[in-house]
Order: C-alpha cells, then structure tokens, then sequence
C-alpha cells in the first residue's frame, strides 16, 4: 500500500491533481447526500465518495446528473489543481 500512496504522491507533484468539490456546492444548495442520490438514483455511498473527495474515477454520466439536480456547471465540481513548480534552489542538493 506504501508503494501505492507514493506513486500517487508522486503523480500529483508530476501532472497536478482533480479536487471534487461537491461537499462545498451541496451545502450551499442545501441539499443532503441521501437527498441527491435518491433524485439522480446512483447509490449513497457513490455520492458519498465524490462529496468526500475520495473516488478514483470520475464518471462523466454522474457528473452530468449531479451538475442538472445542482443546476452548476462541471467546473464548479471538478477543480484542476496544477502541479507545484519546483524551485531549483529549495531542490538543489549540489553545492
């Protein structure tokens, strides 16, 4: 599981990561998980994953059912967050 976490550690400092950012939106629409999951009929605990920003795969068809009922737009759910520039002289081991 190490190698895993890494690996994915590594990615994101590479090619930048997704933040979902469905947790935000449902509270201020007011709206419950339970709520959304009976309206767009996808399982609570699907719903559950994107609003705690813990799935692996976004899908496209439930992104476009949560962005209807939530009358917002995939931006606003999906956040591109790039890569951290890494300065020369912080990782400069040369002296």
């Amino acid at each position: 599981m190490i190698y895993k976490e890494e690996t994915l550690i590594w990615e994101a400092a590479t090619y930048g990561y997704f933040k979902i950012n469905l947790k935000q939106i449902m509270k201020d629409r007011n709206i419950s998980r339970t709520k959304l999951s009976k309206i767009i009929h996808i399982k609570y605990d699907i719903i559950n994953k994107y609003y705690n920003d813990r799935c692996k795969r976004i899908d496209l068809g439930t992104i476009a059912k949560i962005c209807s009922v939530l009358n917002c737009k995939i931006q606003d759910i999906i956040i591109y967050i790039p890569k951290i520039e890494r300065s020369d002289e912080i990782y400069n081991t040369k002296k």
